[in-house]
C-alpha cells in the first residue's frame, strides 16, 4: 500500500485507490455525531446556494448544516458544530452539508475508487478499514489548505 499525503481542497487523482479526506476540527466530527444520532445520510454540496436548491427541488425534509469561513449560514438549521448536532433529533433524517474545507476537498476527491472522511473521532476505525481493504494507493488529504491540525 503506497500512502501519499496531500493538503488543501484539490487532492490528487486516485482512481484505483482510497482517498481519506481529513477535517479534525469540525466537518467530520460533526458528521460523526450526526450519524451517531441516527442520521440516515449526508449530501455534501459546494455552496449554500446548492444546499438550498437541493433541499427545495429534491429533499424538502432535509436539514441544512454548514458554514462559510467558519461562520454559520443564514437560513441553515445548524452551523458546523458537533454540540449543535448533539442537541438535535436526527433519527432517520437527511442532512445537506456545506463546509469550507472538509466538504470542499471531499467533492474534489470523487474520482477515487472510494472516498472516506475522517476526524479524530473515527481515526482508528478509518485506519482499521484501510488495513482490511489494502488498496494499492491511499491518499491522505489534510483538507485545511494552510492549517496544521489536519496534517497532524
Amino acid at each position: 500500500m503506497d500512502i501519499h499525503i496531500a493538503q488543501g481542497h484539490n487532492p490528487p487523482h486516485n482512481i484505483h485507490g482510497i482517498t481519506v479526506v481529513i477535517d479534525v476540527i469540525r466537518a467530520f466530527t460533526t458528521s460523526h455525531h450526526a450519524f451517531r444520532k441516527g442520521l440516515r445520510c449526508i449530501w455534501p454540496v459546494a455552496s449554500a446556494e446548492q444546499a438550498f436548491a437541493l433541499r427545495d427541488e429534491h429533499l424538502p425534509e432535509a436539514l441544512l448544516a454548514g458554514e462559510v469561513d467558519a461562520l454559520p449560514i443564514p437560513g441553515f438549521d445548524f452551523g458546523n458544530s458537533p454540540w449543535e448536532i448533539d442537541q438535535a433529533e436526527l433519527q432517520d433524517k437527511e442532512l445537506i452539508l456545506r463546509t469550507t474545507n472538509g466538504v470542499a476537498a471531499t467533492l474534489r476527491a470523487r474520482d477515487s475508487r472510494e472516498v472516506l472522511v475522517a476526524g479524530l473521532v473515527n481515526a482508528e476505525a478509518t485506519a482499521n478499514y484501510l488495513r482490511k481493504q489494502n488498496p494499492p494507493t491511499v491518499v491522505l488529504v489534510a483538507s485545511h489548505p494552510t492549517g496544521d491540525e489536519d496534517v497532524a
